[in-house]
C-alpha cells in the first residue's frame, strides 16, 4: 500500500505524475517474473504506451500480439519488439468498429490469451463517429474495450489504460455520445476515461468467482505522440517533466506480468483512489446505466 509520502506525491499531481515521481519510487520496485510461454495482446500497440508495453512483455519471454490500424505502422513496431523477442504477430483493425473487434476477439480466443491490454485511444477536435455512428471518443476508448472484455472471459489478466485526466470528470450518462453543447475533444476523452475505469470495477465484480484478474492504470505524464499531437500546448509546457514511454508503460507490465487484487485503480505499481473530489462521484444507479447503455451499443 502507498506510503503517506507517496500519497503526497502523488496528490501534488506534477510529483507524483511526471518523471520525477517515477524515480522517487522505481528504486523500491522489484524485478519481474518470466512470461515464457505466455501470450501478450496490446492494442494500439504502433507507438508511445502501447509500444513500449509490447517490448516490456517480449523481454519478459511472452509471445506479443500488436493490434493496430496501420499495416506500414504495426509492420515497423513489429520490427522493434522483435528485437527484444522473436514471437511477435500482428492483427490489424480499427478498434472503433465493433466487427473489426468480434474478428479479433476471435482471433484472440484462437491465441490462447494471457494477457490483454486495452492501450488504443484517441482524442480529436472535432466532434466525429465511428463506422457503427456511435461518437469515436466513446466508440474506441469505452465500447472497444468493454467489447473486448466481454469476449475474451478466459485472458487470465485484462489491463485498461486510462488516464490522470479522468480525476476532472464525473460519470456522465446523460451525454455518453457527446451530442449536447459545444464539443470539447479533451473533456470527452476525459469522460471515456472515467468511464473505463468504473466499467473495470464492474467487471471485477462480475467476474469475482473467475480466476480473470481486471486492472485499470494510469500511466501518469508520458511523452508520447498522441500527447503531442492531441495536447500540444501541455506537451510543451511539460515537456522536461514528462516521463519516458518505457517509464509511463511499467505499470502496464508489471500488472500483466504478476497477479494483483482484480477490480483495483493503479499508478506506479500502487493501488490509487478513483475520486479526489467529492463531485465526481457517481452513483450506483449511474453506474448500472453505463453498463447497460455499453451492452446496448455493443450488441450484434
Amino acid at each position: 500500500m502507498p506510503t503517506l509520502f507517496d500519497t503526497l506525491l502523488d496528490r501534488s499531481l506534477v510529483g507524483g505524475y511526471s518523471r520525477v515521481g517515477y524515480a522517487l519510487r522505481s528504486h523500491a520496485f522489484g524485478g519481474l517474473p518470466r512470461m515464457d510461454g505466455q501470450t501478450a495482446a496490446v492494442t494500439g500497440a504502433t507507438s508511445g504506451l502501447g509500444l513500449a508495453a509490447a517490448i516490456g512483455f517480449a523481454r519478459l519471454g511472452a509471445r506479443v500480439i500488436l493490434v493496430a490500424r496501420s499495416e506500414e505502422r504495426g509492420e515497423q513496431a513489429r520490427a522493434q519488439v522483435r528485437e527484444h523477442g522473436p514471437d511477435v504477430d500482428l492483427v490489424l483493425a480499427d478498434l472503433s468498429s465493433l466487427a473489426d473487434l468480434r474478428r479479433v476477439a476471435a482471433t484472440l480466443a484462437d491465441a490462447d490469451l494471457d494477457v490483454l491490454v486495452n492501450n488504443a485511444g484517441v482524442l480529436t477536435e472535432e466532434r466525429e463517429t465511428s463506422v457503427d455512428g456511435n461518437e469515436l471518443t466513446l466508440a474506441t476508448n469505452v465500447l472497444g474495450p468493454f467489447l473486448l472484455t466481454d469476449l475474451l472471459p478466459d485472458a487470465r489478466r485484462v489491463v485498461t489504460v486510462s488516464s490522470g485526466g479522468m480525476y476532472a470528470q464525473k460519470l456522465d450518462v446523460e451525454d455518453l455520445q457527446s451530442e449536447h453543447g459545444a464539443f470539447s475533444g479533451t473533456k470527452a476523452y476525459a469522460k471515456t476515461k472515467r468511464a473505463e475505469v468504473v466499467l473495470t470495477e464492474l467487471w471485477a465484480q462480475r467476474r469475482r468467482a473467475t480466476p480473470q484478474r481486471l486492472h485499470a492504470m494510469h500511466p501518469g505524464w508520458v511523452d508520447t505522440p498522441g500527447l503531442a499531437a492531441s495536447l500540444p500546448s501541455f506537451h510543451r509546457l511539460t515537456g522536461p517533466l514528462l516521463r519516458t514511454p518505457r517509464q509511463g508503460a511499467d505499470t502496464i507490465v508489471w500488472l500483466g506480468a504478476t497477479d494483483q487484487p482484480s477490480g483495483r485503480f493503479w499508478h506506479d505499481r500502487a493501488p490509487r483512489p478513483t475520486h479526489y473530489v467529492p463531485w465526481t462521484k457517481e452513483s450506483d444507479a449511474d453506474r448500472g446505466r453505463v453498463w447497460d447503455a455499453c451492452v446496448a451499443l455493443t450488441a450484434a
